[in-house]
């Protein structure tokens, strides 16, 4: 498999007391996975590639300003985001600065529609104030 087919790369995993591990997974193309049965010690899931939809140019503008700003807002020093990080990358990182319940992250993480998810975080964030 070569790194353009890469779905994700492990960034951390924690070995638990009882020999379990706590993986934490960076996605690096979005996917809906499902979980099959399996009789491995593990999680098995099946995916199904994710297409994007991109904002216009004007509101892809508008919602890096803003989602910019809210992660700062967030965050407790400052955080250095590159002018070309995408909109979608933008919106998750707020994401997970908000505390919502693991379902209702999984649903805005399954929305493809890039701007409809910027702005259900930015909503979500000014909620939070």
């Amino acid at each position: 498999m070569c790194s353009s087919d890469l779905l994700g790369e492990i960034v951390k995993h924690t070995r638990l007391p009882d020999d379990r591990f706590v993986i934490s997974l960076a996605g690096l193309s979005r996917v809906r996975i499902q979980e099959v049965d399996s009789e491995r010690l593990y999680r098995q899931v099946r995916f199904e590639p994710m297409t994007e939809v991109q904002p216009d140019e004007a509101e892809r503008a508008r919602l890096h300003g803003e989602l910019t700003e809210a992660i700062q807002a967030r965050s407790d020093a400052f955080v250095d985001l590159p002018d070309e990080l995408p909109v979608g990358t933008l919106a998750d990182l707020l994401l997970q600065s908000l505390d919502l319940p693991v379902e209702a992250m999984a649903e805005v993480y399954a929305e493809p529609v890039v701007a409809r998810r910027a702005r259900f975080v930015l909503d979500e964030h000014h909620t939070r104030d």
